[in-house]
């Protein structure tokens, strides 16, 4: 399956630079991708609206009218799993970027390494999310659930719910077995709560904020804060490159 990454730049010569060590990433690794150009982030959001069926897209946080920043938050408010790759002169918008979960920075003028990085990761991940599901039974069903759509999961008593971006699904198992069976992108954030790291929009002192539209907070237990800083920053390491 074709790879579809679009670019967002206002300066033509960063499109040439980007497609071309796109295609020699290609060629090299033997993959096939389909890329799309926009000069603003009005006109990529215009087609993305029209047909969403994009992989990736690098944008340039520094453009005239809509900034890499607010169409990074505009696809955010009806697409968690689109990776958002950052092409920047600066890294002064990292706090910026874990709000809308940009996957990763690459600085400019683009370098062959830091892009063939970025996308030998992007692949391993689609490889990676293509066999990760989550399969369990609720109400005597079998049901499948990707692991890139769910939040968190919650137990009560002897129920757990795995709350994905859509739904809650109850379903009898133990929370201890559920920890061993996930990625490692899900942490233990309290007794009850198991929560995916690539959701967490902001954490506080004894709460986490989740980025879905609900901006559902979940209480951190007393001796799982250090954890789950340390398990964010983990997480979030090597974005930057």
């Amino acid at each position: 399956m074709a790879l579809r990454i679009a670019i967002c730049d206002d300066e033509e010569i960063h499109h040439k630079t980007a497609i071309n060590l796109i295609s020699a990433w290609a060629n090299d690794r033997g993959e096939i991708v389909n890329t799309s150009t926009y000069e603003t982030g009005e006109g990529f959001l215009f087609a993305w609206d029209d047909n969403p069926n994009f992989d990736v897209v690098f944008l340039d946080i520094r453009m005239e009218g809509l900034s890499g920043i607010d169409v990074a938050e505009r696809i955010r408010r009806s697409d968690k799993n689109l990776l958002i790759v950052f092409v920047t002169n600066i890294m002064d918008y990292a706090i910026k970027g874990y709000e809308v979960q940009a996957f990763r920075y690459i600085l400019k003028p683009l370098q062959k390494e830091s892009v063939y990085r970025c996308l030998d990761q992007i692949i391993e991940i689609q490889k990676d999310m293509q066999q990760l599901s989550f399969i369990f039974k609720s109400d005597g069903e079998q049901r499948k659930v990707e692991m890139s759509n769910i939040l968190y999961f919650e137990v009560e008593a002897h129920m757990i719910t795995v709350h994905t971006i859509n739904e809650g699904i109850p379903f009898r198992y133990k929370m201890r077995d559920l920890e061993r069976e996930v990625p490692d992108c899900f942490v233990r954030i309290h007794r009850a709560y198991l929560v995916n790291l690539r959701f967490i929009f902001s954490i506080r002192v004894g709460e986490v904020t989740l980025n879905n539209d609900n901006k559902t907070t979940l209480p951190i237990g007393a001796n799982r804060q250090e954890i789950l800083n340390q398990a964010f920053m983990r997480y979030h390491r090597g974005k930057i490159g």
